[in-house]
């Protein structure tokens, strides 16, 4: 067997073994990594996937809104001042904010800061929301509710006057309800924001999701029943197997599939996925146990993203129990893990990789809004955004990426050291 045959095959060994521990052991790369200014706080991803930020004093938001550009990872640009009292934003396929300036609630396009309709405040106690396409702004002023088209720069429903209005708003882009006292009881009055007619087809507290162009919700009924019903005609399409108690249910973003998650201690973590037209199956399993926690699933539905807590390789039975008959403990010998999120493909159920928290934490901790040391403030179709308890935020695009330099630096070791023995034997 020639030496150049043996370097070959250890070559060969060398990368494969660099691979699987890539593959396993190195987490995904950010894509843009900064520490906001002080007082700035996150507020969504725009549907270019810019990262939105507004300042956020003890009273509330204000200007100026920042954009930041991930890839170019840096801000490009800004609307609104400081002066400027944020109300509400939509991002969207149209991105619109709502602000309080100079006694005027005013509709400003975030695209060029231009101003779309301007009303003025008649009431200290006005509230405004949005439709989520941000054509539609409805307010409420002395006991009434005021729904304006944001185009044609005119009012196209009025409510009667109403007594104890306790809520309002859109639900999905064809329906809009309030909440209010007939008496001493509660009632909920929905409408159609095409006719503005009475439209008390799916009662809004049984509503748990409804799709972006609202085609399709998930309706529970009784607490007990879930079912799949057309949004617009309120018709019940099918309805939902009885389910493990821990499950959670994902609607994709044009309501043509769903997702049903179901997890919990002890139990695999299993991913039911239906056609929402004719309630085909089509079911996947993650081989995981009580270390998989808190699933969440991407807007477009491609990726699941959940807390893991398992080590990324399991440790032989044989090596835990004799570390531990010599006295010491295992977990304290490997140290305390860091707290990982692990990335997967929804359809598959394959695990795809996963990223690290930057600082060490309890493994009993939950990482999706309560873990102090690693917590996602956002998930949509472009991305995942990660808080760190410095200040720090990281934004990673889907699909994510992996840390190829590393590969090829570490694949590159061997052939180097072999050329350099060369060349000083030489």
């Amino acid at each position: 067997m020639s030496r150049r045959f043996r370097l070959a095959v250890a070559m060969i060994v060398w990368c494969g073994a660099v691979f699987w521990y890539w593959r396993t052991f190195v987490p995904f790369v950010p894509t843009d990594e900064f520490t906001p200014a002080d007082g700035f706080r996150f507020r969504g991803i725009s549907r270019n996937g810019q990262l939105v930020l507004a300042t956020h004093p003890p009273e509330g938001d204000t200007g100026p809104i920042v954009f930041r550009d991930p890839l170019a990872r840096r801000s490009v640009r800004q609307v609104l001042t400081a002066s400027d009292k944020i109300l509400d934003i939509v991002l969207g396929n149209r991105e619109v904010a709502v602000i309080r300036r100079n006694g005027h609630a005013v509709l400003v396009d975030l695209a060029d800061g231009k101003t779309l309709l301007s009303l003025p405040i008649d009431d200290a106690a006005m509230q405004l929301t949005l439709s989520p396409d941000g054509r539609q702004v409805a307010s409420k002023q002395r006991n009434r509710i005021t729904v304006h088209d944001v185009d044609r720069r005119s009012v196209v429903f009025e409510s009667a006057e109403l007594i104890d209005i306790e809520g309002f708003g859109f639900q999905g882009p064809g329906r809009f309800y309030c909440s209010h006292r007939v008496g001493h009881k509660p009632k909920t009055d929905c409408w159609s924001t095409e006719t503005w007619s009475m439209d008390n087809r799916l009662k809004v507290d049984e509503i748990e999701q409804l799709s972006e162009d609202g085609r399709r919700a998930i309706v529970r009924i009784d607490y007990e029943e879930r079912w799949v019903c057309d949004g617009r005609s309120g018709q019940r399409l099918w309805k939902f197997p009885s389910a493990e108690p821990d499950c959670r249910l994902f609607l994709t973003l044009d309501g043509s599939e769903v997702f049903r998650v179901t997890h919990g201690h002890g139990r695999d973590v299993v991913i039911a996925r239906w056609n929402t037209d004719t309630g085909q199956l089509i079911a996947t399993s993650f081989g995981g146990d009580e270390g998989i926690r808190n699933p969440r699933l991407s807007r477009n539905g491609r990726y699941v993203i959940f807390n893991d807590d398992r080590p990324p390789l399991q440790s032989p039975q044989l090596l835990v129990s004799a570390v531990n008959a010599l006295g010491f403990s295992w977990s304290g010998f490997l140290g305390r893990p860091r707290p990982r999120i692990t990335f997967a493909d929804a359809h598959t159920g394959k695990p795809l990789g996963f990223i690290e928290s930057q600082e060490q934490s309890s493994p009993h901790s939950a990482l999706f809004g309560e873990d102090p040391s690693m917590q996602i403030v956002d998930v949509s179709d472009r991305g995942v955004v990660v808080w760190s308890p410095n200040g720090s935020a990281r934004f990673f695009t889907l699909p994510p990426q992996r840390d190829w330099a590393f590969l090829v630096s570490w694949c590159l070791v061997p052939p180097i050291l072999v050329h350099l023995q060369r060349w000083f034997a030489v």
